[in-house]
């Protein structure tokens, strides 16, 4: 029996293997508020109303019962040869899908809210969606819904959606208040 370490893993300095993009996000909210002096607050939180565009488009329409006792020799076979995914045809598996809001509110205004955008991204962090506010889509001439399908690209178009005319306008007036 070997006793090598077999897992082909690189951590990053802070022991994670990559950076959720709701941490990124978070660090420029933080930066955000340091930088007006918490005048205006950016934030990231979990959304849990509906969303349509991060509906699940595969539906299950029956429960798969391969493994019981009177199947297991005839659908064994049939499995092998048809192939099967084990994450999501077999067995319960709770939902690994993150959603979250990013929004701009200011000290003065705490019921005040405008929604940069929605994320949503699966356990594994990447590929990460996300819809837009449609004046910040439009300041930045991008579609209004966005899959980044890596890290890079992520820090990328969040770097365009934050800088967008919309986002500095909105952050402008409620500096002022």
């Amino acid at each position: 029996m070997t006793k090598n370490n077999m897992w082909d893993l690189n951590f990053n300095e802070d022991g994670t293997l990559s950076v959720s993009p709701k941490n990124i996000v978070q660090t420029q909210c933080d930066a955000l508020r340091e930088l007006t002096n918490g005048r205006v607050i950016a934030k990231i939180t979990p959304y849990k109303g509906h969303v349509s565009y991060f509906a699940n488009e595969r539906t299950i329409t029956g429960h798969i019962s391969y493994f019981t006792a009177e199947n297991i020799s005839s659908d064994f076979h049939h499995i092998s040869k048809a192939g099967m995914d084990i994450q999501e045809d077999l067995g319960d598996v709770e939902s690994s899908y993150f959603v979250y809001e990013m929004f701009l509110t200011a000290s003065a205004m705490p019921n005040y809210k405008f929604r940069i955008m929605f994320l949503s991204y699966a356990l594994e962090c990447y590929p990460v969606n996300l819809i837009l506010d449609e004046g910040v889509a439009e300041g930045i001439n991008v579609k209004q819904f966005l899959t980044c399908p890596t890290e890079e690209s992520f820090v990328s178009m969040l770097g365009k959606i934050l800088s967008a005319p919309k986002v500095k306008k909105v952050i402008n007036s409620l500096h002022g208040k």
